[in-house]
């Protein structure tokens, strides 16, 4: 048991196409709280905690057996430098995975029961004595991993692309790699961040490798100048534009390939936008009329407003500083989305979101991903109204 108390959350296998040395056992990396760089670092010692994923060690072995493919995917996509002939869902598997499985991403599930919790207790206790305890959610790593894995099939229909940096900078790579944001909710809906799973406009961006950076994107919206799945970029301004996106994204630390120049290094470390608090907490009281919602500005610990009919409290991503924008990247002019005016709209596909949805309640978690969810979504009654692209992946099942 001993063998496999230290468990990744961003997996060795990914790790090493950073690495410095010949062996790839050593990794540069850049530690944001202290603002300190480090050089030869062990890597076998980077993102993991004993038993993260807990000590029975089922949802490691589980994991692992998806890991050993993905790391294939990766190493095949480096080297054959194309996206085209791979199987659907792999790629979308391997980012919503590695997006739910970081220490990030479980501290985040904790912070928001954290919140609502606290907004549920404010009435019976002290503020004082609730602002000074932690409520933290058991086993929030494998929570949210398995959540991640359940939902990935929500990203099947997004444009596949592998991304080859051909400039003199690197990509950098974080300890919570995948980035999600939404240039076109931004642009047409800006209340709304659209980081959800099934939002048009979605983005999601992550590097494999200095040179290599898988993206998925909403092709509805959005016009890439890409060949099949593959895209040059040409221009250092983008890469760093894309390495801003991994200072912002971090949690602690940022691995930096060998050949990053100190000014390079120097221009991420002051790029704005990092946020401690990775949810945006917002109440709203009925109006009296009943008609609607006003929103206030009281946090978690505030009594709710004398006299409210009642409240409604949303708990949400925040907004990202940046969205994922490089040359050949362009927002359509006449873009393709559902809007039926809800707070989760604007929507690519809601007949498929909705497959999705039902399919969860039958999922076992983090095992063989999915391994009926061709057959639930032939026998669905909205298969016949999904999007052309899912028509493709059901074809091909």
């Amino acid at each position: 048991m001993a063998d496999n108390k230290r468990q990744h959350f961003v997996p060795k296998y990914v790790l090493r196409h950073f690495s410095t040395d010949a062996s790839a056992k050593r990794i540069n990396l850049f530690h944001i709280p202290s603002m300190k760089m480090i050089r030869g670092a062990s890597l076998r010692e980077q993102c993991y905690r004993e038993y993260f994923y807990g000590d029975d060690l089922e949802v490691e072995k589980n994991l692992s057996v998806i890991e050993g493919a993905q790391a294939n995917l990766l190493r095949e996509l480096i080297q054959s430098k194309g996206i085209s002939g791979r199987k659907l869902p792999e790629i979308p598997l391997f980012l919503a995975m590695q997006y739910g499985r970081t220490l990030r991403s479980a501290e985040d599930q904790s912070d928001r029961f954290e919140a609502m919790a606290k907004l549920c207790l404010s009435g019976s206790f002290d503020e004082d004595a609730l602002r000074s305890v932690r409520i933290r959610v058991e086993n929030s790593s494998t929570l949210s991993t398995a959540n991640a894995i359940k939902t990935s099939p929500l990203l099947y229909d997004l444009q596949q692309v592998l991304i080859e940096n051909k400039t003199k900078i690197p990509f950098v790579i974080s300890d919570h790699p995948v980035v999600i944001t939404n240039w076109f909710c931004r642009r047409r809906f800006p209340s709304n961040h659209g980081t959800g799973l099934a939002a048009a406009g979605l983005q999601i961006f992550m590097p494999i490798s200095p040179k290599f950076s898988l993206m998925l994107l909403d092709a509805g919206t959005y016009r890439i100048a890409d060949k099949c799945g593959y895209l040059l970029l040409t221009k250092g301004k983008d890469v760093h534009g894309l390495n801003a996106l991994q200072w912002i994204n971090a949690d602690k630390v940022i691995y930096v390939p060998q050949d990053l120049e100190e000014t390079q290094l120097k221009s991420l470390t002051m790029t704005t936008g990092r946020k401690d608090r990775r949810f945006e907490f917002t109440r709203a009281d009925k109006l009296a009329d009943g008609t609607g919602f006003a929103v206030t500005d009281k946090d978690e610990y505030a009594a709710p407003t004398e006299g409210a009919r009642s409240e409604l409290v949303v708990i949400g991503g925040t907004k990202p500083a940046k969205d994922i924008r490089f040359s050949g990247l362009d927002l359509k002019s006449r873009p393709q989305f559902y809007d039926d005016g809800s707070m989760v709209s604007p929507l690519r596909d809601p007949y498929w979101l909705q497959i999705v949805e039902d399919f969860i309640g039958n999922d076992t978690g983090i095992q063989q991903p999915h391994s009926d969810f061709a057959a639930f979504v032939a026998s669905h009654p909205l298969e016949p109204y999904i999007g052309q692209r899912l028509r493709q992946y059901r074809n091909s099942n």
